[in-house]
């Protein structure tokens, strides 16, 4: 629309139509950076302007920075980012003073000698410039015009640049209110982003509106904003109404617990805090394990006491038919023995108990043995347990004693042949069981073809009381004692397993010197 009119009346009509349109923009939501652009064309225009600007002021530096520039050269409006408010020029002047002001620009006038040189070439020969005030009536910038003659303005003139001021005044305002709340949401961001709990807000249908840095971190598929709340966390319909309703609701996301509740409740939606319980879920499990522990050491220590004296007076006995009879017969005499054997062999498992369960008695500090024969009478004792599962073993002859006991030798040995020989059954019922020395230590690995174990399985197979045996059968004992027997020698252990290609366990005993 062609806005440049000659008569007073058609400037004014002009204008408040121009007027309208910029202010219905606003409320619309358009940028205050277009609004004030079309306003200095609208002066421009209508005063026949060279240029006019609309700066804004920063009350905490006292400066004025360009927000529209118009026809100003590039030159000079880079002059005025960030430039000085103060007694001099003519913005810097209006807004130093509040109030209009009016110059023209002569060769003698000092308000504009840092200007000289950029006001000969671009010929402007008059300024003017407008204060511009925000609702509350505090400075928020200047309009400023620049002319090619020396002029001042009209009552007309100045009735209509003081409209467009006003015009400018709410401009500004609603550009520093639109930048309070950016301001607003960003330092509310940066709050709920150092909370470690995650922040959720949902909108009145339960669409994610705003989340913390926490919260994006806790969630599945991405940026959570624009989803709803069952999409982000793998809740049901009724999970999300109980998390609704202010109810607690854990859910478990990858390797996490996680603990959903609305805080608040209102018209705008809910605000949903998301904590992470996975550590204290472990730490509850670790008490109830310290519990059953403590409940076990209490029975061992019972069991040991009832059974100490009979094992001894059985154990006694055998060592005395074992001086007296002269047992010609290769096989009777092995049988013996091996009772003998068994009887020191369940004192030991007490004491292992007891050990497990941290009441071991003091003075059985382990002592040597060699794997040969541990192998061999562990062998025959498991026979049965074994069932149809056949054991392959390639044990060189000649290899050095190892650093622990018999006795905790064969408890080792039988734990892992019976764990492979379950892991096994029905698939193909072979064990491997290799040993050789490695430097300082014996190397044993027993390797099974069974179904193997998953990660979360096997970063959990050496706690106590962890099984995956649905039935009795599972104690949860086995791999812990095991571990138990090898950490205390000095050793290490080592499992290798994933679903489908069976489990290898690979055990550094410490040779004895």
């Amino acid at each position: 629309m062609d806005i440049l009119r000659k008569t007073p009346g058609g400037r004014v009509s002009d204008f408040l139509e121009a007027q309208s349109r910029i202010i219905a923009s606003l409320s619309g939501g358009a940028g205050t950076t277009a609004a004030a652009e079309e306003l200095v064309a609208l002066v421009e225009e209508q005063l026949e302007a060279v240029a006019a600007t609309v700066l804004s002021y920063d009350p905490r530096q006292h400066t004025l920075s360009a927000v529209a520039v118009g026809g100003v050269p590039e030159e000079y409006a880079e002059m005025l980012q960030d430039a000085p408010v103060g007694p001099f020029g003519t913005c810097a002047r209006a807004a130093f003073d509040g109030r209009v002001t009016i110059h023209p620009v002569t060769e003698d006038a000092e308000d504009w000698a840092d200007f000289r040189e950029l006001i000969d070439r671009f010929d402007f020969r008059a300024a003017w410039s407008f204060p511009l005030f925000d609702a509350p009536g505090r400075l928020c910038g200047t309009l400023g015009l620049y002319f090619s003659e020396h002029r001042e303005p009209s009552e007309e003139e100045r009735a209509l640049l003081e409209r467009a001021a006003h015009l400018g005044g709410l401009i500004l305002d609603q550009r520093e209110m639109r930048a309070s709340q950016e301001r607003g949401e960003t330092r509310m961001r940066q709050l709920i982003d150092r909370i470690d709990e995650g922040v959720l807000s949902l909108d009145p249908k339960g669409v994610v509106v705003l989340a913390s840095a926490p919260a994006r971190a806790m969630t599945i598929g991405g940026d959570p904003v624009g989803r709803a709340l069952g999409e982000v966390f793998p809740l049901s319909d009724a999970q999300v109404a109980q998390v609704l309703a202010s109810e607690a609701v854990e859910v478990r996301v990858d390797e996490r617990w996680l603990r959903l509740q609305a805080s608040s409740t209102d018209e705008e939606g809910p605000v949903i805090v998301v904590r992470d319980d996975t550590e204290e879920r472990r730490a509850r499990a670790q008490l109830m394990q310290a519990d059953r522990l403590a409940s076990i050491g209490t029975l061992a220590a019972g069991v040991a006491h009832e059974i100490a004296s009979p094992l001894m007076a059985l154990t006694m006995n055998l060592d005395s038919l074992a001086d007296e009879l002269e047992l010609e017969d290769p096989e009777l005499a092995a049988c013996f023995e091996d009772a003998r054997t068994a009887a020191r062999r369940m004192g030991v498992i007490v004491d292992d108990l007891l050990t497990f369960t941290g009441r071991r008695r003091d003075g059985d500090s382990p002592s040597e043995s060699v794997l040969d024969d541990v192998l061999a009478y562990t062998l025959r004792m498991i026979r049965r347990g074994l069932g149809r599962v056949r054991v392959t073993t390639d044990v060189p002859e000649g290899l050095p004693r190892v650093a622990v006991s018999p006795v905790q030798l064969g408890q080792l040995l039988t734990n892992l042949l019976i764990n492979a020989a379950q892991a096994t059954e029905g698939m193909g019922g072979q064990i491997w069981l290799d040993a050789r020395r490695d430097g300082d230590e014996l190397l044993l690995t027993i390797r099974d073809q069974g179904s193997g174990m998953t990660p979360d399985v096997a970063a959990q197979a050496l706690e106590p009381f962890f099984t995956t045996k649905g039935d009795s059968s599972g104690t949860g004992l086995g791999l812990p004692i095991v571990h138990g027997i090898v950490h205390r020698a000095g050793g290490r252990l080592d499992l290798d397993t994933a679903p489908g290609a069976g489990t290898t366990v690979t055990i550094g005993l410490p040779l004895r010197p």
